[in-house]
């Protein structure tokens, strides 16, 4: 919007505006007047402590309340008018009286933009309308007001200014259509990629029931996301993800699924604990996934809770903290799920508390800490090792234990689930213990003695810091302008002649196959 079109718009507003004000204390007035001659009319208005301040002559108290009575009733009419006629035309202003007897009149939310009746050393007063001085003089006068013009030379001002103020808006009317137009052809050239999320609600993903317009400025596209478990919703969508919690039927499904659209299977958990019915049957085995979307580092789409990007320091190379100062506990351990593990992961961990201090919380614990609190955040901080220990052994399965409850507290993480070597693919160089490099339970409560005893051995694990940084889960890019971008690529390689379908997995093998232990628990 032009900004001196504005303020233009803007000094005639009030200029209006203090024009009616003076109109309307005409209208107050009981004695008829001749617009053929200068008129002088007063009107006798509260003083700044209010309504009951004595005039300067002396009054009885019986005839100075009916006279504070009688000056209500014909004031507030006539600012109540004023207030109207202003709102009628879309001015809203705000009329204050000044402790020294003035008045302030001002529109909200503006700057410089108020009418201010100021005193002259004469004893009138000049009206002021932002750097624009109006026609009308006022005299002060204690309590008294006192103006002085002709009442048919203020209504042709008003006229004027009224015609002139339609017209300004009239203009920036047209202005603000010709903005919105330029706005909407803008975005209509950004192009939609529909995906549908079958589920009720995607509490992991962040997304709640209902429809959600994900921008992906790095993208082509943005993504239209509908979260949902309807069939009329599948059918005008060109992707559908199946959400691991939620609940179909594959006969259904298959009988509603519109020619050509892409399939999309999501989880972030390991087999031993994704409900069967992900898996599509034998009849459908080969025809129901087109992409795949889960924490597997071969996955189409990966979802993992984490990721170290090399070249990124997070200190500067010069920064020789001590990273086990304020930490005056060594293990920590946080955990829910006491029994579904696919090892004796509790049994583990009291094995080890035997030989060095593990603080348990949560229900696998006698220790309580609300995770994802600052309470909690604090607490966990005053511990050099945190044990990430995951419930399955399965294939790249690393998830917040590690990346969040220890990496983003600046704990070492000790570790199992995966072998060592899916670690080294993924974490930060020198950054974590595995459980597998020790025989005994006791060699490893040495070694984490040991440890705690040298600082400098402590540090040693922190210096991934100047080397890299991590990338949180939930950061950019997300990963359905990830589909939306792969729905893009297809969809111009069918134009092409290109398009060469997802091979498809084994889910036997790749899926449920998975999870095997390799290597030895510490015993």
């Amino acid at each position: 919007m032009n900004m001196a079109l504005r303020r233009q718009y803007l000094v005639l507003v009030l200029m209006l505006s203090a024009a009616c004000y003076l109109q309307l204390l005409l209208l107050m007035q009981q004695t008829d007047f001749n617009p053929d001659e200068d008129i002088l009319r007063s009107v006798r208005l509260p003083g700044p402590d209010g309504l009951r301040q004595p005039s300067p002559s002396n009054i009885s108290g019986d005839k100075e309340e009916k006279e504070a009575e009688s000056l209500n009733r014909a004031v507030t009419p006539s600012i109540n008018a004023i207030v109207k006629h202003l709102h009628s035309r879309n001015r809203i202003m705000l009329i204050q009286r000044k402790p020294d007897g003035n008045f302030m009149v001002k529109r909200p939310s503006s700057r410089g933009n108020s009418m201010v009746i100021q005193p002259k050393p004469n004893g009138n007063s000049m009206v002021n309308v932002g750097e624009s001085r109006s026609n009308f003089i006022l005299n002060n006068s204690k309590n008294v007001i006192l103006f002085k013009t002709k009442p048919h030379v203020l209504d042709k001002k008003l006229r004027e200014l009224d015609a002139k103020s339609v017209l300004l808006k009239k203009e920036i009317d047209l202005q603000k259509t010709r903005d919105a137009q330029r706005i909407t052809k803008t975005l209509s050239h950004r192009c939609h990629r529909k995906v549908h999320l079958w589920a009720s609600r995607a509490g992991e993903l962040g997304f709640s029931g209902g429809q959600h317009l994900i921008q992906c400025p790095r993208s082509v596209c943005d993504v239209e996301l509908t979260v949902d478990m309807d069939f009329e919703t599948m059918q005008n969508n060109e992707a559908l993800v199946l959400f691991h919690w939620s609940h179909w039927d594959w006969d259904k499904m298959h009988n509603h699924r519109p020619p050509a659209q892409k399939w999309v299977f999501y989880t972030l958990e390991s087999p031993r604990h994704t409900r069967p019915i992900v898996i599509p049957p034998k009849r459908y085995y080969n025809t129901s996934y087109d992409y795949i979307m889960t924490y597997r580092y071969d996955s189409d789409f990966r979802a993992d809770y984490g990721q170290y990007r090399p070249g990124k320091p997070e200190i500067d190379p010069e920064d020789n903290r001590n990273w086990a100062q304020n930490r005056t506990k060594l293990v920590a351990w946080m955990a829910s799920n006491c029994q579904r593990t696919s090892w004796p992961r509790e049994d583990f961990v009291e094995r080890l508390a035997r030989h060095v201090p593990v603080d348990m919380y949560g229900r696998c614990g006698n220790l309580t800490c609300k995770a994802g609190t600052k309470g909690c955040d604090r607490t966990l901080r005053q511990y050099k090792f945190y044990l990430a220990l995951e419930n399955s052994e399965c294939t790249d399965y690393i998830t917040e234990k590690f990346w969040i409850q220890s990496f983003l507290r600046e704990l070492v993480p000790i570790v199992f689930g995966p072998p060592r070597s899916d670690y080294e693919k993924v974490a930060p160089p020198n950054s974590f213990i595995h459980i597998q490099d020790f025989r005994t339970t006791q060699e490893l409560a040495d070694y984490l003695q040991r440890v705690d005893n040298d600082d400098a051995l402590y540090n040693t694990y922190f210096q991934w810091k100047k080397l890299g940084s991590l990338k949180p889960y939930g950061t950019e890019p997300n990963i359905m302008c990830q589909l939306g971008d792969r729905l893009e690529a297809d969809e111009r390689a069918l134009q092409d002649g290109t398009y060469v379908p997802s091979k498809q997995k084994d889910w036997r093998v790749w899926w449920k196959e998975s999870c095997k232990r390799r290597g030895e628990i510490p015993k």
